[in-house]
């Protein structure tokens, strides 16, 4: 396939190869594309791996039957949880997801490093994969009641979508999977918090927890007054990394609203959003 690449062993589509044969390509035609994409990708992983269609995601397993299934039922599962709990947040447009689940951590861990994309979240013995045609969910072999938080937190992020701001995703998903909190004041100064707003210490090795763990706290906080958080998250934009959105809905910028969780200091961001 002319639009097909290969990253590192692994094909993938060229988004832009594939828009200059298919312009304006219909529903069908992208389906058609995944599909495709898909069983190249199946035969690149192996023989042992096979292609399963559920209603709501596509699974490439190289795992035994029953782990898929299990795996899928518990996907659906949480699905079906966050639509409850984010409700009009939620959606599930587009084509269905693909998760992968891999018959090693080796090819888990290859797969996931020849991605290559800043964006992908990795969670232990998951991963997140946004993009396009298609997000995935990938899994390394491990018990399936480990894959839990992992699951709540990257389907939050594949049903409200990559127009908010990245600091505001996560607390998005802290707020959805209730995640355990700790004190965080110790955690920032107000150099270092910059990178907290752009989304860039999210994938610091240094930083990544405690970023999460300020997340979470935030998620706390700003949901008190549940019609006031909603109305944030309605009008949240990366542009201005939420502020417009904060002042409008909890009468501060977003640099306050940590100072709820921090104490007193210049919190306000400076930095550029991470696009």
């Amino acid at each position: 396939m002319e639009w097909m690449r290969d990253r590192k062993g692994f094909p993938a589509p060229d988004r832009k190869a594939f828009h200059e044969i298919e312009p304006n390509p219909d529903p069908r035609t992208l389906h058609d594309a995944i599909e495709i994409w898909v069983e190249a990708l199946r035969d690149a992983l192996g023989d042992q791996y096979e292609i399963v269609d559920s209603d709501r995601f596509v699974a490439i397993s190289g795992g035994a039957p029953a782990d898929t299934d299990a795996l899928l039922l518990l996907m659906e599962r949480a699905q079906e949880r966050l639509k409850g709990r984010l409700r009009e947040m939620a959606h599930t447009l587009g084509p269905k997801p693909l998760v992968l689940l891999f018959d090693s951590a080796h090819r888990f861990n290859d797969y996931v490093a020849a991605i290559d994309d800043e964006n992908v979240e990795q969670f232990g013995t998951a991963a997140y994969i946004p993009g396009w045609p298609a997000t995935q969910f990938a899994f390394a072999p491990a018990p399936l009641e480990s894959y839990g938080t992992a699951i709540l937190h990257a389907l939050t992020h594949s049903m409200t979508g990559d127009t908010y701001p990245y600091w505001v995703r996560e607390v998005v998903a802290a707020y959805a999977t209730d995640p355990p909190l700790r004190d965080v004041s110790g955690d920032w100064t107000e150099e270092t918090i910059r990178d907290f707003w752009n989304g860039q210490s999210f994938f610091d090795d240094d930083r990544r927890e405690a970023s999460y763990a300020l997340a979470a706290r935030l998620a706390e906080k700003l949901s008190v007054d549940d019609v006031a958080f909603r109305l944030f998250l309605r009008t949240a934009h990366w542009r201005d990394l939420g502020e417009a959105a904060a002042r409008q809905a909890f009468g501060m910028g977003v640099g306050d609203c940590v100072a709820l969780v921090i104490g007193h200091g210049n919190w306000a961001p400076l930095a550029q959003p991470l696009e």
